[in-house]
């Protein structure tokens, strides 16, 4: 379909409505339209996405508009930076004109707008989750979070527990007391932190510095009463989730990956 010298974007439809075999031929009855571009990833294309993978790198998100109909088909230009930041790149002919800059850093998700001939999409960096804590429990918490899409960042002062070994999908290692590391760490309003060191001590000296910093999600391993009293029995948990996770009964360190990764998701598709 994209053969010869000089192939042309073709935008396709797939009309996935139909509960039997007449239409799909597979019975899918998905009751949606799947629409798909095709397109040749050319070497421009490629140093543009390697752009794109840098800004996501720095935390930055990235939207991509994609001329799907008429003479400017294969267009592409990508936004990066919140509204009133960042910058351009791609392939576009001509100017982009304010309006369609500010669709584009207005995008929360995907979508197809077939009056305008374009598609969007918005690429945010990934979600990050730091884990003070490295025993044992902690390993299925990190494996779960990295495999759905977290980036994940494991500290504690025993070298027998924070290594790739057991902690292969994390992407950063941090081996030190709270006090070294802490000092080493930046944290964003959009950051999960999850404290289960399982030391009382440390665990409240992790606490004293992270109460104050604006985060998505901080979470404590461990009993209501247990966090009370790392909080000097304060009456209220406010801005603490503990006992950390949804409450879906969970048992054994598997099945709290699943209840404490289910609630970091919760946060951030729906803050």
């Amino acid at each position: 379909m994209l053969g010869g010298e000089t192939p042309s974007p073709q935008l396709l439809a797939y009309d996935m409505r139909e509960e039997d075999d007449a239409g799909w031929g597979r019975g899918a009855g998905c009751n949606g339209i799947v629409h798909i571009l095709l397109e040749k990833v050319d070497e421009r294309m490629r140093r543009h996405y390697g752009e794109v993978r840098k800004c996501l790198d720095d935390r930055i998100p990235v939207t991509v508009v994609k001329a799907v109909q008429g003479e400017s088909a294969g267009d592409y230009l990508f936004v990066a930076g919140e509204e009133g930041e960042g910058r351009l790149f791609g392939k576009w002919r001509g100017a982009a004109d304010d309006a369609l800059l500010c669709m584009a850093r207005g995008c929360s998700d995907s979508g197809l707008q077939p009056e305008a001939g374009l598609f969007m999409h918005r690429m945010r960096p990934k979600p990050r989750l730091f884990l003070f804590g490295a025993a044992p429990d902690a390993r299925p918490l990190a494996a779960l979070a990295a495999r759905t899409g977290f980036s994940v960042t494991v500290s504690d002062w025993r070298p027998a527990y924070c290594t790739k070994e057991h902690f292969p999908g994390a992407d950063e290692l941090l081996l030190g007391f709270p006090d070294e590391v802490m000092s080493r760490l930046s944290f964003g309003a959009d950051d999960c932190v999850v404290v289960m060191t399982h030391d009382f001590q440390r665990d409240k000296e992790l606490l004293s510095r992270l109460r104050p910093t604006q985060l998505l999600y901080l979470g404590v391993m461990g009993s209501k009463q247990r966090t009370s009293r790392l909080l000097e029995e304060r009456p209220a948990l406010d801005g603490v989730k503990s006992p950390v996770g949804l409450p879906i009964g969970a048992q054994g360190p598997e099945e709290i990956a699943v209840s404490v990764v289910a609630d970091l998701i919760r946060h951030v598709r729906l803050p």
